[in-house]
């Protein structure tokens, strides 16, 4: 089953129906906690995948007002996992020597590192994130995961066991995560740039000198981390709905307050920031 926040766009909402009914899988509309979506399948063992999801002009606004920390916050505290689904277009252009983000063809002030920093940290928070270039392969990838746990049990390993220590690096999971890109590309890809970073920054040619890196994968990896374009002369100016940089959020938006009963239902009321 896939649960959806009744607040959703109406678009969404049926966008979302008419492929669960197409795929077979039951759904239910409903006012939700926290979380935007949640993949419940019908499994007593299955864990419960709480989504929030956000465009990348959306994800930047409520990063700055600290409302996206907390609502992550209430969807890892509520479910089993919680994830950050990012859609849209992942674009930085370097303006005056910094590479920025620029939003729906619209340049921003916030830095690259400033976004790759918050995305990676959430997997040292016990979170995860993946990114969709749009509503559609956001519905199709919700269906993938739903199927797939609905297949068999998802292995749970202690934080402080062995095992979990030796799990891979933010760097090698964002790779991991990019459709196509498998482990051993993913290593020869840091092995060559060292970081999500160096790569998203380096040439398609250099990048395709990569073993295993095609035109396709090359295609998929500027998809997921973003194209490097040097306009130096670009607009610089903001729109509405991405933040400046002296709006970006201060170390001190990481505290806070909101918490919330893991037993209770993933349906019940209470307010809950769009």
């Amino acid at each position: 089953m896939i649960l959806i926040d009744k607040r959703e766009p109406e678009s969404i909402k049926r966008s979302i129906m008419s492929a669960c009914e197409l795929a077979g899988i039951t759904y239910e509309v409903l006012l939700l906690k926290f979380a935007d979506f949640v993949i419940s399948p019908e499994r007593a063992d299955a864990p419960l995948i709480g989504i929030e999801r956000k465009t990348v002009s959306d994800m930047v606004g409520s990063l700055a007002s600290g409302r996206l920390e907390t609502q992550l916050t209430g969807v890892k505290e509520s479910y089993d996992y919680c994830y950050l689904l990012v859609e849209g277009d992942l674009t930085y252009n370097r303006v005056e020597g910094k590479l920025l983000l620029s939003v729906r063809g619209m340049q921003t002030k916030w830095p690259f590192l400033t976004i790759h920093n918050f995305l990676a940290g959430l997997h040292l928070r016990g979170m995860s994130w993946q990114h969709t270039g749009s509503l559609s392969e956001s519905v199709t990838w919700m269906l993938g995961f739903h199927e797939m746990l609905t297949k068999g049990p998802v292995e749970r390993i202690p934080a402080s066991s062995k095992k979990a220590r030796e799990q891979p690096s933010p760097a090698l999971s964002i790779l991991c995560a990019i459709p196509g890109i498998g482990p051993k590309a993913a290593k020869a890809l840091l092995a060559r740039f060292h970081s999500v970073a160096a790569l998203s920054m380096s040439d398609d040619s250099i990048i395709q000198s990569v073993d295993g890196i095609g035109p396709s994968a090359l295609t998929k990896i500027r998809s997921a981390l973003g194209r490097v374009e040097c306009n130096a002369g670009s607009n610089t100016t903001g729109s509405d709905s991405p933040p400046s940089s002296s709006q970006q959020p201060s170390s001190t938006s990481a505290h806070y307050q909101t918490r919330t009963s893991r037993s209770s239902k993933p349906g019940s009321v209470s307010s809950k920031d769009s």
